[in-house]
């Protein structure tokens, strides 16, 4: 009789392997796509928490409260803006007596994921013809951390 020759295996060893190595990549495409998605997503939020208080800071430059009169140098005001689903709080400060300190922080998205942005300008007051406007000072921008 012929004898037959020894298997080692080598094929069913190979196949493991390849299955191995391609649920490896498998696992490693899924957590790189969810780490993509989660970076994409942390900046939308942080995007738009600097849109809503860019808009709010301009929004209350653009329709100057007259009440801000009232406030004597040093003194404050807090109020809240709502735009397009997202909220910010202005913190008006007045400094003398034609310009003030504008804050706006704003939070946007989920509660486990929330980014906040802060910007603040320096408003000067001017009375005209029409009552009063409201100028931001040159290179008085500032975004907060």
């Amino acid at each position: 009789m012929t004898e037959q020759p020894a298997r080692d295996g080598f094929a069913l060893l190979l196949a493991i392997l390849a299955v191995v190595v391609a649920g490896a990549l498998i696992v490693a495409t899924h957590a790189a796509v969810n780490l993509e998605h989660l970076r994409a997503s942390a900046t939308i939020n942080r995007q738009r928490a600097f849109a809503a208080s860019e808009h709010a800071l301009w929004s209350s430059i653009a329709n100057w409260d007259s009440t801000n009169d009232l406030l004597r140098p040093g003194g404050s005001k807090t109020a809240t803006l709502k735009s397009g689903g997202d909220s910010a709080t202005i913190t008006t400060i007045r400094l003398n007596q034609s310009v003030y300190w504008l804050t706006a922080e704003a939070e946007a998205g989920d509660p486990v994921r929330r980014a906040r942005r802060r910007t603040g300008v320096n408003v000067r007051v001017t009375p005209d013809s029409a009552g009063q406007y409201a100028s931001p000072l040159p290179r008085a921008w500032v975004e907060l951390h």
